[in-house]
């Protein structure tokens, strides 16, 4: 399909998902939304993209490029409805709000450009209190430097910050993870349950998990991403010897994670882990 010939375009923000401008060209188009999406034709699989036996030509070249984002972190297609408050565009006689590519990195949590939160509902329909006040919270604060750090470690190429990087990587998959050998869900629930504690009443759930899922922290609805996150912070934080709660996991996950680690350090580093790690079980 060639994009150029359309008889309107919306205007885009550089970086912007197709999926976000493509959404708002057909609402400019002259036909109803159903049939615009059958033209369109996107790939289900990676709505970035189109169907293998469509091509996509003459969209705007500013738009993002989602192979940016590695597949680990990638948001799930059902899961980026993502929005900065600040980040609108005209279109026709309305406003929207895109979303951006760089966004969908499930640990992105801030606007660069505008260093605010990001938000879950489309700001159209107003603002979400229950989001704004649980961002109030000083543990909440903590973990968008974390995260921000975390994301300009993984920038860099040397052997400390690569381990660190896989330290991090493997606390979340501990977190979010589903232990059980049933549906279940995880600790990212409880997660998410602390977020509701700090007033984010209106929240959905990704429902229970098969037993190993998910395999990526994306999959998740968004406040159990936070909340895995959340939980995460709180365990680095332990491992680091630094005052915080045990995150609520059952031992099968600690041995897990005991597996990963305990033949990679060595000396002292091996001896005060597996001592660590064994308060964390005994206390969990």
């Amino acid at each position: 399909m060639d994009f150029s010939s359309l008889p309107a375009w919306p205007r885009s923000l550089p970086g912007e998902t197709r999926q976000s401008w493509l959404r708002a060209a057909g609402q400019l188009q002259p036909i109803d939304e159903e049939d615009w999406w059958e033209l369109v034709q996107p790939s289900h699989q990676e709505p970035e993209r189109p169907r293998k036996e469509v091509s996509w030509v003459g969209l705007p070249a500013e738009l993002g490029d989602i192979s940016s984002i590695v597949p680990m972190w990638r948001l799930a297609p059902q899961r980026r409805g993502v929005f900065c408050p600040h980040c609108s565009v005209s279109c026709g006689e309305a406003k929207r709000w895109p979303t951006l590519v760089s966004w969908l990195d499930a640990r992105q949590l801030e606007c660069s450009l505008h260093k605010c939160v990001l938000v879950y509902r489309d700001p159209a329909f107003g603002i979400d209190r229950g989001h704004a006040e649980c961002q109030k919270h000083p543990e909440l604060l903590e973990i968008y430097h974390w995260t921000h750090q975390w994301l300009h470690i993984e920038r860099s190429t040397s052997l400390a910050a690569r381990n660190e990087c896989q330290w991090r990587n493997d606390l979340v998959h501990m977190i979010s993870r589903n232990w059980t050998p049933a549906r279940s869900h995880s600790a990212a629930g409880l997660g998410a349950w602390e977020l509701w504690r700090m007033g984010w009443y209106a929240q959905d759930s990704g429902g229970a998990l098969a037993p190993g899922a998910p395999g990526r922290l994306g999959e998740l609805s968004a406040p159990e991403r936070l909340g895995s996150l959340l939980l995460a912070y709180r365990a680095w934080r332990c491992f680091r010897k630094e005052i915080a709660v045990i995150p609520p996991l059952p031992r099968i996950a600690w041995a897990w994670l005991a597996r990963r680690w305990e033949r990679r350090l060595g000396g002292g580093q091996r001896s005060t882990f597996v001592s660590l790690i064994d308060n964390l079980m005994k206390n969990s």
